[in-house]
């Protein structure tokens, strides 16, 4: 469970970390970042309806598969205003219900007097998987240049979509 968290958060973080050089204009930057804080939020909200009516794992799953189709639209709209804050507006939307309904999984499998560990074993995936998308970036931004990390990433999200196919609804969890 923890590497899932890692993994999906990853395609998204190396977006956000080199916004500035995926941007056709640094002028975008104040209102992008905008874009993924309202987007955050609007996750945040939407992220319960979705675990109740179908599972914290169908969350996760819809949420990559956002975050992953949004970064390949991301290639071709990154000039248009409108374009790429509705774009960064999902991708930030589904990173919210992403690590949202992972804790709620997460939560579900410890027992009690485990939660504050496991809890913050999970934060610590989210900055794992955020420290690698930023890594992957940078190998990326120096071996190939700023056209391919928007491909790259979409790459990531494609083996998160992959390693989350594969993952169980309920799996056994021992702390």
């Amino acid at each position: 469970m923890i590497g899932l968290t890692a993994a999906v958060i990853a395609p998204s973080f190396l977006a956000v970390t080199y916004l500035a050089k995926i941007l056709t204009s640094p002028n975008l930057v104040p209102i992008a970042m905008f874009a993924l804080g309202v987007g955050g939020i609007a996750g945040a909200v939407v992220v319960p309806l979705i675990v109740n009516r179908r599972g914290a794992l169908f969350a996760v799953r819809v949420g990559v598969c956002c975050v992953t189709v949004s970064l390949t639209t991301l290639t071709g709209s990154r000039g248009t205003l409108v374009g790429t804050l509705i774009l960064l507006f999902v991708i930030a939307g589904s990173n919210s219900v992403i690590l949202i309904a992972q804790n709620h999984r997460l939560l579900a499998l410890v027992p009690a007097a485990s939660v504050p560990f496991a809890v913050g074993l999970d934060g610590s995936a989210t900055f794992i998987g955020g420290a690698l998308g930023a890594a992957f970036g940078g190998v990326v931004l120096a071996t190939m240049g700023a056209q391919d990390l928007l491909p790259f990433a979409a790459g990531l999200g494609l083996l998160a979509i992959i390693l989350s196919a594969f993952v169980r609804a309920k799996a056994p969890l021992q702390l």
